[in-house]
């Protein structure tokens, strides 16, 4: 598997869960210390250094700690109690907090972090935003400092990626590591049933808060429309993948209520730039004036969707209200298409992968591109599959989604010349450079500029299309308090609460 492919399977499509309980009486919720949460996927490998699968991730938000954690207050400890900066810029020092147990009874100390850092900087899986640290050094059992090539603005968003492991449980475990996990998160691995059901129990060494519940299964449950029947009856206590035609009813059931929440998960086209005729920025812009963003939104997700008008929303940093894109103007391109030498319209592919809301977008998106002079066939295609043409330069435009971190520099993996995602092929020098330049910049002022000026490069090429921001509700008993829930939708079962 191509390093490209491994990287991208990670931020397809944001991990969607939802918590259910074991059909006890919900009168008695206040007693209640187990939960059983729902996942779409089943889990591939539980090693926080060697997959790709979102569904993973949901599991490592349990079982496994990261050194700092972003939050909407900024960043707040972690493993770490506290970390400074250098005045260069170039090293940052970690105080950790020196009562951590692993799952198995081990200590904590800096050889786990040092440990856990080189070997995710060895890690297709995880290396890339890891790319400026240049080493890490123990200075004793309690502080590591982390030394960089350079300044780097978003360095601490970048350590979202590091979920820190044992250096004696990853060698005594070897390739098992990934089906028998040992981290120090709130809940500890208890077994996996292939195809059906995750089983976590609680910590009762976890350095920090106890959790109220106890004993978690994540349930494997494939069918979105199965989640609407489950809640409605009464036997899963939080859907958050049901379908959103479905939520409005939901919500007025007694017993049931509504969390409605916004993430930067963005849909968008890619267009291949390599493939006729698109290697025309005139078609290209055609294209782009042949979105009809608030009908895609009503027709393919009921509603729950906020407009695209760049990669970047306010949910992470760099995004800015002055950027501006094309919206639908059918008649603007016809005159695009004309002016490249289509007078009488052109033919294109579109792939995506078959099944949940891309089919609906795709022949939503059929039918404008046709009123542009634009035909189209669609072609639903099994992910492997898709990916695999999509980095391979096999389509022409392809209809997919993605999530990146909280800070802007995270999409110059998809923007830059050499980015390791950059699928679309579209190779910019001044996007690059301007890349390079944000990273290095304190000033958060002339960084948002920068990223203003790199989504305005990215829309005017319309190499990359993007059309909207998902949002929306988890639909939960009214006995269950949730706590957290990243701009992913991931949650967090330490944070929830029974009968509050």
């Amino acid at each position: 598997m191509s390093k490209k492919l491994i990287m991208f399977l990670f931020v397809l499509m944001f991990a969607v869960i939802f918590s259910a309980c074991d059909g006890d009486d919900a009168t008695a919720a206040e007693s209640r210390d187990d939960i059983v949460i729902n996942i779409t996927a089943d889990v591939n490998n539980l090693d926080p250094h060697n997959t790709a699968s979102s569904t993973d991730f949901v599991m490592f938000h349990q079982i496994f700690s990261r050194l700092v954690y972003d939050s909407a207050d900024g960043f707040i400890p972690g493993l770490a109690q506290s970390w400074e900066r250098a005045a260069d810029g170039l090293s940052y020092t970690f105080n950790l907090h020196q009562d951590v147990l692993f799952h198995n009874g081990d200590r904590m100390t800096s050889r786990d972090v040092v440990f856990t850092f080189e070997r995710a900087m060895a890690s297709p899986y995880t290396a890339a935003p890891l790319v400026p640290i240049s080493g890490v050094t123990a200075l004793d059992d309690y502080t590591v400092r982390v030394d960089l090539h350079h300044q780097f603005a978003p360095f601490l968003s970048a350590l979202q990626m590091v979920w820190i492991v044992g250096e004696d449980a990853v060698n005594a475990a070897g390739d098992d590591f990934g089906r028998n996990p040992i981290g120090t998160g709130p809940y500890m691995f208890v077994s996996h049933q292939p195809g059906q059901s995750v089983y976590l129990t609680r910590f009762d060494d976890f350095y920090g808060a106890a959790p109220q519940i106890k004993d978690v299964r994540f349930m494997v449950i494939l069918n979105p429309a199965t989640v609407s029947i489950a809640i409605e009856a009464g036997d899963i206590d939080l859907a958050a993948s049901a379908p959103p035609g479905d939520i409005d009813r939901l919500s007025n059931i007694d017993g049931l209520t509504t969390t409605p929440f916004e993430t930067r998960h963005l849909n968008f086209l890619a267009l291949n730039v390599n493939a006729y005729p698109l290697d025309n920025p005139l078609v290209r812009q055609a294209i782009a004036y042949s979105i009809d963003r608030a009908g895609i939104i009503a027709m393919v997700v009921d509603g729950f969707g906020i407009p695209a008008t760049g990669f970047l929303n306010s949910m992470t940093f760099g995004y800015s209200p002055a950027v501006t894109i094309n919206n639908l103007d059918t008649d603007r391109a016809r005159e695009l298409l004309a002016e490249a030498g289509y007078p009488d319209g052109l033919d294109i592919d579109i792939r995506t992968i078959g099944g949940g809301h891309f089919d609906s977008l795709a022949q939503v998106a059929q039918g404008t591109f046709s009123q542009s002079g634009i035909t189209s066939s669609i072609e639903l295609m099994d992910q492997a599959a898709f990916l695999n043409d999509l980095f391979t330069g096999n389509y022409a435009i392809g209809i997919l989604a993605m999530s990146l971190g909280a800070d802007a520099d995270a999409w110059s993996v998809v923007f830059e010349s050499e980015g390791g995602m950059n699928f679309t092929g579209y190779a910019n020098p001044e996007i690059d450079a301007l890349f390079a330049d944000a990273r290095v910049l304190t000033d958060n002022n002339e960084r948002i500029q920068i990223y203003s000026q790199i989504a305005q490069h990215v829309n005017d090429a319309a190499a990359f299309i993007p059309i909207y921001f998902t949002s929306t509700s988890l639909v939960h008993s009214e006995n269950l308090t949730l706590g957290w829930i990243d701009a992913n939708g991931s949650i967090r079962v330490a944070d929830m609460r029974w009968g509050e």
